[in-house]
């Protein structure tokens, strides 16, 4: 994930207010996604385990009850797959120890790389307003019913901001990834497999990923 100069992840702590371009190392997400992550409600349907998560958005997971930055990741849309809003990540491939015909056609059929998310669009003036203002954001809702029930107030002038929308940001249109069994490994180890030889994955980079900059992710989940 991004690492800017700025440690906050704050716009108004960001050179020319553009934390997009005020950047020391690599950047995946960009800054808007990580604001909307922090100012969105958590999932409160999710496993939690034993841990007691310290924030009420979408920051803090069982793997993250602190809500750390690391760059301008999402951490829960990081830990559950398929994640329900939009994000910035095509799919490859799920491998997984329990890859049956169901699980399989559920993960394809819900990747984002074929099916677009909802998700409760703020004007980009409100955003503007109050990171400006320094005031605190109101929190972004997950369902439509909230979203569209929410009053956004006024600005400094008693004008009323535009009203939020449950809107859908489309798919990528690329196929679905494939789902495969995973090959044997000894439990909780990522390393070589039954001959001794380090588990792979074959891929053909298609033409549409194919730009000058891109980044490779792979999420290693236990459950």
């Amino acid at each position: 994930a991004v690492v800017s100069t700025q440690s906050t992840g704050r716009r108004d702590q960001c050179e020319d207010w553009n934390c997009d371009t005020d950047l020391e190392f690599g950047m995946h997400e960009n800054y808007a996604y990580y604001r909307n992550c922090k100012n969105r409600n958590r999932n409160e349907g999710l496993f939690t385990a034993d841990q007691n998560l310290n924030r009420d958005d979408a920051r803090s997971t069982r793997q993250n009850p602190n809500g750390q930055r690391r760059g301008y990741e999402c951490p829960e849309e990081r830990d559950y797959y398929p994640y329900w809003g939009p994000t910035p990540w095509m799919d490859i491939a799920i491998i997984s120890n329990n890859a049956s015909v169901a699980r399989c056609e559920y993960y394809k059929t819900n990747s984002e790389n074929v099916l677009g998310r909802f998700y409760c669009k703020y004007p980009d003036t409100y955003f503007l307003h109050k990171e400006i203002t320094n005031r605190n954001i109101k929190d972004i809702p997950i369902t439509k019913e909230e979203c569209e029930n929410t009053n956004l107030g006024t600005d400094g002038n008693g004008n009323q901001y535009e009203s939020p929308q449950w809107v859908q940001a489309d798919p990528f249109g690329i196929p679905a990834p494939e789902c495969i069994d995973a090959d044997w490994s000894r439990d909780n180890h990522n390393g070589n497999g039954i001959d001794g030889f380090p588990l792979s994955y074959n891929w053909t980079v298609p033409s549409h990923t194919i730009s000058d900059n891109c980044a490779l992710r792979l999420r290693y989940n236990i459950t």
